[in-house]
């Protein structure tokens, strides 16, 4: 399987205002002055997996640490022992949305540069994203979460092609256990992140097909 990541998927106007965004990013970022400012990557500075989010807590932005509050304490949980040295966390935005939102297509787009750079520079043999933004961050178009957990793909982000696992977000399973204790979910989650993890040290060469090859 092919995919396409080299460009985000035009949903504003036009090209020219995605660049835009890329070129200006924090200047006109809606969450540029966001109360906690924004979050630096944490973890291992060549990791083997890097760890996507979508978009920091309260409890994440006052220690400045990705996934450490309620839904972090799920992912955490799930992370062989032998790994927990040799992970990067990040989110495809680095401020906290008002009200814990769903990150914006404008702030997707501002922070993205940021962390495109970041993978880059990390050059991570797999990236495990959790929930629907970092999906359409990586593969625009491709529908959602629930449709592609159980499956990885390969992906270009900037210049770094790697595996890229699509995560349910452990904020959903909490969501579920309130709403109606089915723990469902939940085991949908701990197989797809024991299957990643045993298979990550062995992965062959991510390869992402050209249009011209399509």
């Amino acid at each position: 399987m092919g995919l396409f990541a080299e460009q985000p998927a035009v949903n504003l106007r036009s090209a020219s205002d995605v660049a835009l965004l890329h070129q200006l990013q924090c200047k006109v970022c809606p969450l540029n002055k966001t109360l906690g400012g924004k979050m630096a990557p944490t973890g291992s500075e060549r990791p083997l997996v890097y760890v996507l989010g979508e978009a920091p807590g309260a409890t994440e932005i006052e220690e400045q640490e990705q996934f450490v509050g309620a839904s972090g304490e799920i992912l955490r949980a799930s992370i062989p022992r032998k790994f927990k040295d040799r992970i990067r966390f990040n989110n495809t935005v680095r401020s906290r949305p008002p009200g814990n939102a769903t990150p914006e297509r404008i702030e997707t787009e501002c922070c993205r540069p940021s962390v495109v750079a970041d993978i880059e520079g990390a050059k991570p043999t797999a990236i495990f994203g959790f929930g629907n933004v970092p999906l359409e961050w990586v593969a625009p178009g491709y529908g959602g979460v629930t449709l592609w957990r159980g499956r990885k793909m390969p992906v270009r982000v900037g210049s770094h092609t790697c595996w890229y696992y699509p995560m349910l977000h452990p904020a959903f399973l909490l969501h579920s256990r309130r709403k109606s204790n089915s723990s469902e979910e939940e085991r949908m989650f701990r197989f797809d992140m024991k299957r990643a993890f045993a298979e990550v040290e062995h992965l062959p060469p991510a390869r992402v097909h050209t249009a011209e090859e399509v």
